[in-house]
């Protein structure tokens, strides 16, 4: 009957271990769980009646003591795993170890998460297996780390009928509905992180400004696809909340009051004396502009820029750049760092570096004129200078005496305290339909002008060089008075593929499953081999 007393413990054991999962699952200690626990107790102390001697010998053996310091080694690896996860999960903390931060929220996204104020509600709809649904969940798994605010619900667009037709979802691909009291806004062609700061931006400000694009002087058209156009520039200006449309000044008779900005893009020929007044005018009343111009363009419009404190010389800035020349571009090539930056709110959060195409020099009055506050917004390195005879046929080098040299102004910013100082008499143009024109506005200060030696960098070939969109963003946004988009919004993070050749792919197949398991089979039969002959 010793001999197999163990069958009594194993009996009593899973007797006692059924009690303890019944109690889970039941939640009480009575009924017929409590006769099974009752049972397994019994058997329990049966065995250790019938073994009770063999149990006295093992409890003074060295075996016990081993086996108890193993057990209580076991628990306490057991309990700080516990512990670590129940601390993990209430102290979630996130670590992006990818090269390209691509799990790490841009600062933009991060001030829109924290500065909501109300529930924002996400729908998303994506049918199974979408590789879609698996990186919008890992964005909103960040976003959640900033605020509780995001209430993100799950629907199968196939099993959720209702659902799907409540919120009209039509795509195959999958749809996203953002919804904060009566606003919506929806994405369905794209899930990444600008897509959805887009949104909610559309969503939380519930304002959109209009920008004026100038034409009539061979500007750059705000609707070319190709690398000199600005299309790509337009796309991100309507995904910040802009409404970009088209400005003749001559045609509407002056700037209309609906244009919160004026914006001029790479012009080939002057504005006209009564366009430069009616830009004065409107500039007096309190707007805002942004010119984008070219070297070598423009003299009598660039000439009229003084009376906002600018000069921009017939010059361009070129640059001895080793950097630079170890990626093959010339001088004309202008990489400008953050220690180049002047402290203006534009540039206070850009942390990396701004690249310029041929750009041409800008300087300040000195002295400026009473009634304007301007501030260089770039300037290049101190070993540029700012050619004068580049079309001259001449090796470039800087001119003592005419060039510019050492850190060249690229970029300034205007505040009009004064309308006065520009002289501006609200001139007002004769549409040519002979419509009335637009009424200039009473002048009062606050006008902002931001003016750039440079065009190219805002073109589709180079938006995405560096920190230029948000160069340009920051710029149409501090134009406006909108301090809470400037920022550095998110940008598209490199995949990380591997490419490799055929050649290659084999050999990596050869390794992963052939030569290391090879490996490992052949270190374990070495090491048999050698025991036996031991």
């Amino acid at each position: 009957m010793r001999r197999h007393a163990w069958l009594l413990a194993a009996l009593g054991l899973l007797a006692l271990l059924f009690f303890g999962v019944a109690r889970l699952v039941r939640g009480g200690w009575d009924g017929w769980p409590a006769i099974v626990g009752g049972v397994g107790l019994v058997l329990v102390g049966l065995w250790i009646a019938l073994d009770w001697d063999a149990l006295r010998r093992a409890a003074q053996g060295r075996a016990l003591r081993f086996s108890l310091v193993a057990s209580f080694l076991v628990l306490l690896a057991v309990g700080l795993a516990v512990a670590l996860n129940v601390l993990a999960v209430r102290q979630d903390v996130r670590w992006d170890l990818t090269w390209s931060g691509r799990h790490t929220l841009a600062p933009q996204t991060v001030e829109l998460l924290q500065g909501l104020t109300e529930p924002v509600r996400v729908l998303a709809f994506f049918p199974e297996a979408g590789t879609d649904e698996q990186s919008f969940d890992d964005l909103l798994e960040a976003c959640a780390q900033q605020t509780a605010l995001l209430q993100v619900e799950h629907y199968d667009p196939y099993r959720d009928a209702a659902m799907v037709r409540q919120h009209e979802v039509t795509s195959p691909y999958g749809t996203v509905v953002l919804l904060r009291g009566e606003a919506q806004q929806r994405l369905e062609t794209s899930f990444t992180e600008e897509a959805l700061d887009n949104a909610l931006l559309r969503l939380v400000s519930g304002t959109e400004h209009t920008v004026c694009w100038l034409t009539d002087h061979g500007e750059g058209d705000p609707d070319d696809d190709e690398v000199g156009g600005f299309s790509g520039a337009v796309m991100k200006l309507e995904g910040q909340g802009f409404r970009v449309e088209k400005l003749s000044i001559v045609a509407r008779g002056g700037v209309p009051e609906s244009c919160e900005v004026v914006l001029l893009a790479a012009p080939k020929v002057d504005l006209l004396p009564e366009e430069r007044e009616a830009m004065a005018g409107y500039l007096a009343g309190g707007g805002a502009a942004v010119y984008l111009i070219e070297p070598l363009q423009d003299p009598e419009t660039t000439a009229d820029l003084a009376r906002y404190g600018l000069t921009l010389r017939p010059d361009a800035v070129l640059q001895d750049d080793p950097e630079m020349a170890q990626l093959g571009f010339d001088a004309s090539q202008l990489r400008v760092p953050p220690d180049q930056f002047g402290y203006h709110p534009i540039t206070a959060k850009l942390d990396s570096a701004l690249y310029l195409q041929l750009a041409r020099s800008v300087s300040l009055l000195d002295p400026l004129p009473e009634g304007l506050e301007a501030t260089l917004l770039l300037r290049s390195g101190p070993e540029a200078w700012a050619e004068t005879s580049l079309l001259d046929g001449s090796p470039p080098e800087p001119t003592e005496g005419v060039d510019l040299t050492g850190a060249v102004g690229l970029a300034a910013a205007v505040e009009i305290a004064d309308p006065g100082v520009l002289g501006a008499a609200g001139h007002d143009l004769a549409p040519a339909d002979g419509t009335p024109g637009a009424t200039a506005p009473a002048p009062r200060a606050g006008g902002r002008l931001v003016v750039f030696g440079d065009a190219g960098f805002a073109s589709n070939a180079h938006l995405l060089d560096g920190l230029n969109m948000d160069l340009l963003l920051n710029s149409v946004a501090w134009a406006v008075d909108e301090e809470d988009q400037i920022t550095l919004r998110p940008r598209e993070a490199a995949e990380g593929l591997l490419d490799y050749n055929l050649l290659q792919a084999l050999l990596m197949w050869f390794f992963c499953l052939i030569g290391a398991p090879g490996l490992a089979v052949a270190a374990a039969l070495f090491t048999w081999l050698r025991r036996r002959r031991l």
